[in-house]
């Protein structure tokens, strides 16, 4: 008997997330229609450090717990799937007037030339839904000049904010309870960050329970067909450890079973995964697109065989979500399943439930307020470091000589100021006696220097300005270290 437990939940964006096709890095970003299951792994990878060896490897590479996709939530509040590629209907009209099957019917050619359905999900009633996208343009900032970069224009589409989807994860028997708790719980309710640019506005999402929804009625057993419908995308690989994208039946646990490809229809695609924690791509991925429908056939058929792929799935990866399959779905035994027009949810787009439209603008205004003090303090820090040129040309005189502090000297100041905020922490670090970095009693930073009249040090000028700032001392001595080590660069490369 195989015994496999599962745990669904529903994940509700508080705001649009990005969740790329491609890890490009150039050209235009489409959003995928759903949030893959490497997505929501790595929302659990904050577990890992908890778990002993053995178990990280059973939770996280090994595919005994299987992080679903979480796909749009259907018109009945159910699990939708992805749009089988056997269904066709005649060109220039809609799906919605009438589909056929043809992994079990026939096409008619006086319909005309045939079109296939590619997109979008549908639920147990039929109901198509395709996901709500907005698209966001972008240009990159240049911190320096306080401006737009040149030629850094870029493009986000994204899941539009308030929008539901519906994910499950699966474990095996040997998964111990302990584990499975806590990972059930971790995900119980929740508020994660997921998808591209997740630390500025966008991949907001709540994860709560629910209880677990009806199943896709199957004819598990019953005939000598065997109908799969791939529900997330399949990787395969031969016995050189290839990547394999056409399908036999020993891959599906099969052996003696083949595929009818005049019932079969399958798409392909492949995709180079970035790795967040390594801050690198993985291997690219070859695989058979979610949607495809493969039809084997074979004289026998063991239940259990079957009952076996629709709980654990097949192929690799199957811990991210590829490999889930959907064995003989009563939806594709019918030759002409109806479908219904697309609705797009209608929570799309609109405030999410428990977010107070106040606290948004609570919110944004500090932010907004942040950024004003930023850019003002970095500007009295531009203005500051003008005078650099006249206390370098000062001690020059004074030392008949081009002194003072060099450019690693400003670099290790901006390195300091950058990486300490806090005031109180930063002055002694800079201006302590014996172990400050712009020390008074250094031989470059103590050198003597004459402006405007009045005898003074780099340090004592640097100390002087870092009282001026108050509060803003860390950005504005970043700013004027920033100036100065590039001057001091320039000047001695003359």
């Amino acid at each position: 008997m195989i015994m496999v437990r599962h745990a669904w939940f529903s994940m509700t964006l508080l705001s649009d997330a990005v969740i790329s096709e491609s890890s490009a890095s150039a050209g235009a970003h489409g959003a995928l229609p759903y949030i893959p299951g490497a997505v929501i792994l790595g929302a659990a990878s904050r577990l890992y450090a908890g778990f002993d060896e053995a178990t990280q490897q059973q939770v996280f590479h090994a595919g005994s717990v299987r992080f679903s996709d979480a796909l749009p939530l259907g018109h009945d509040n159910g699990p939708t799937l992805p749009l089988p590629f056997s269904l066709h209907y005649p060109k220039g009209k809609s799906a919605t007037e009438g589909v056929i099957n043809l992994a079990c019917g026939s096409w008619d050619d006086a319909l005309g030339q045939r079109k296939q359905v590619r997109d979008g999900h549908v639920d147990q009633a039929g109901q198509m839904t395709e996901p709500a996208l907005r698209l966001h343009q972008k240009t990159a900032v240049d911190m320096d000049r306080q401006r737009a970069e040149d030629a850094q224009l870029f493009a986000y589409e994204s899941l539009a904010v308030g929008q539901v989807f519906l994910f499950s994860l699966s474990a095996d028997q040997d998964v111990e309870g302990a584990t499975w708790s806590r990972l059930t719980g971790h995900f119980a309710d929740t508020t994660i960050r997921i998808g591209r640019s997740r630390s500025a506005e966008f991949g907001c999402a709540r994860v709560a329970a629910v209880a677990q929804p009806p199943s896709w009625p199957c004819a598990i057993g019953s005939g000598p067909g065997i109908v799969l419908w791939l529900a997330s995308d399949l990787a395969l690989v031969d016995c050189h450890g290839q990547p394999k994208l056409v399908a036999d039946g020993a891959d599906f646990g099969f052996p003696h079973a083949t595929i009818d490809w005049s019932r079969s229809f399958v798409r392909h695609r492949s995709y180079t995964p970035y790795n967040g924690y390594r801050r690198a791509l993985d291997m690219e991925r070859q695989v058979l697109s979610r949607g495809s429908v493969l039809t084997l056939r074979a004289d026998t058929v063991d239940a259990s065989a079957l009952t076996r792929l629709a709980e654990s799935g097949a192929g690799l990866y199957r811990e991210c979500g590829l490999g889930r399959i959907i064995v003989n779905a009563d939806f594709l035994a019918k030759q002409r399943p109806a479908l219904r027009a697309v609705a797009v949810p209608s929570r799309a787009g609109e405030e999410v439930s428990g977010v107070a439209p106040a606290a948004w603008l609570d919110i944004l205004a500090k932010r907004s307020a942040r950024l004003t003090q930023r850019r003002l303090a970095e500007s009295e820090g531009e203005r500051q470091g003008r005078a650099i040129a006249q206390l370098y040309d000062q001690a020059a005189r004074l030392a008949g000589g081009d002194v003072g502090p060099g450019p690693s000297q400003w670099s290790a100041l901006r390195a300091a100021a950058d990486g300490m905020p806090d005031v109180p922490r930063l002055h002694p670090h800079l201006f302590d006696d014996e172990h400050g970095i712009c020390r008074a009693n250094d031989g470059d930073w103590g050198r003597f220097v004459a402006l405007t009249g009045a005898e003074t040090t780099f340090s004592l000028w640097l100390a002087a300005r870092f009282s001026e700032a108050e509060n803003d001392a860390p950005l504005v001595m970043s700013q004027i270290a920033r100036q100065a080590e590039a001057f001091v660069r320039q000047r001695r490369s003359q």
